[in-house]
């Protein structure tokens, strides 16, 4: 058996409607690859014909780009939320030392007070022995005065 081939000729019409200024512009680019307006549409057309459900759509690879961006922005939010908390919560460390701090200074200047005041009462309590027997040899004198 023979096996006859079969010779396709490209005899069909399919016709579109363009607007003169984007003839012109396609007539040009036919005119540069020196191939007639029919031709450049026809390679057009049987160029894209698979790639039909990405026009006025990304491509599978813009697509995950697209969700790569959209992932890297939400990371951004988180971590733009955790430094925001971050500072927050460094203000109110910072805050809480302030207040402690103070505390302390007014803690030491209180203990500085007492250690003077504990030192007028050593001086005073070291004079008390001598007070004491100054005031033993004058109630001495007096009771012996009152005796006579």
């Amino acid at each position: 058996m023979e096996v006859q081939e079969q010779k396709e000729y490209r005899n069909m019409t399919i016709s579109t409607k363009v607007t003169p200024a984007e003839k012109i512009e396609l007539a040009r680019i036919a005119d540069k690859y020196k191939i007639t307006l029919s031709e450049l549409c026809y390679s057009l057309i049987i160029s894209f014909k698979d790639f039909y459900e990405y026009i006025g759509r990304e491509t599978p690879k813009e697509e995950k780009l697209q969700e790569e961006i959209k992932q890297q922005k939400k990371l951004n939010r988180k971590l733009s939320l955790d430094l925001e908390n971050a500072d927050y919560h460094i203000g109110m460390k910072a805050e809480l030392l302030l207040q402690t701090n103070k505390k302390n200074d007014d803690y030491r200047y209180k203990l500085v007070q007492f250690k003077k005041e504990n030192e007028k009462l050593k001086t005073s309590n070291n004079q008390l022995p001598n007070e004491l027997i100054k005031f033993n040899k004058l109630r001495y004198e007096i009771e012996k005065r009152e005796r006579r």
